[in-house]
């Protein structure tokens, strides 16, 4: 099972991702397109398009959070 896949919709502090552990394409179950809500402090809240919440991903620093918005622009085209 994928990192992914055990903590979606789950936002505890154990629950938190990187970037590089979103899925590929959205499952076919999630509505596109995801969207985020910056947190602060580098954290960044994942919805499916009807705003159901799916990740709690953690960026360190710009590098990340830029890997973050690029891997969502490949979700949405899939």
């Amino acid at each position: 099972m994928a990192r992914w896949e055990e903590v979606i919709g789950k936002f505890g502090w154990l629950h938190v991702i990187r970037p590089d552990e979103l899925p590929e394409k959205a499952p076919f179950q999630y509505s596109v397109p995801w969207n985020y809500k910056d947190g602060g402090n580098g954290h960044m809240y994942i919805m499916d398009a009807l705003g159901n919440p799916l990740f709690h991903v953690y960026c360190w620093g710009e590098k990340e959070c830029s890997e973050l918005l690029k891997k969502l622009e490949i979700i949405n085209r899939t």
